[in-house]
């Protein structure tokens, strides 16, 4: 058996939200330094990139995970370009930090969508 045959999406959901109350409860604890300007939402990204290949795999889709993934490349692309021309000068630790934010909203509406299509 393949992870691909236990990991549903509705497991993967599951395993998102632990993933999400674990990060937060160590950003919580006193004992554990959490880095600042991290939220636990900032752990999903490679989960859900992940869980998209997953769901994509086991769907049979068209082959168009790769085109996902460009246009995700593509936004950071068009982030870099906008910080350039507005501000004059790219910050690597803000457009990163910016970059991951991003990610996140684009890599959950990439999971939901491939969920809605699996069903």
């Amino acid at each position: 058996m393949t992870i691909m045959a236990w990991w549903t999406p509705t497991i993967q959901a599951i395993s998102f939200i632990l993933i999400f109350i674990v990060g937060w409860g160590i950003k919580r604890s006193d004992r554990i330094s959490w880095p600042a300007g991290l939220y636990p939402l900032d752990l999903l990204p490679p989960f859900l990139l992940l869980g998209s290949l997953v769901i994509w795999v086991e769907a049979k889709f068209p082959p168009l995970f790769p085109i996902l993934v460009i246009i995700w490349m593509l936004i950071g692309v068009f982030l870099t370009l906008y910080a350039g021309f507005r501000k004059g000068e790219i910050l690597m630790g803000a457009f990163l930090k910016s970059f991951w934010r991003i990610s996140d909203l684009y890599l959950w509406a990439m999971w939901v969508s491939l969920v809605i299509m699996y069903r």
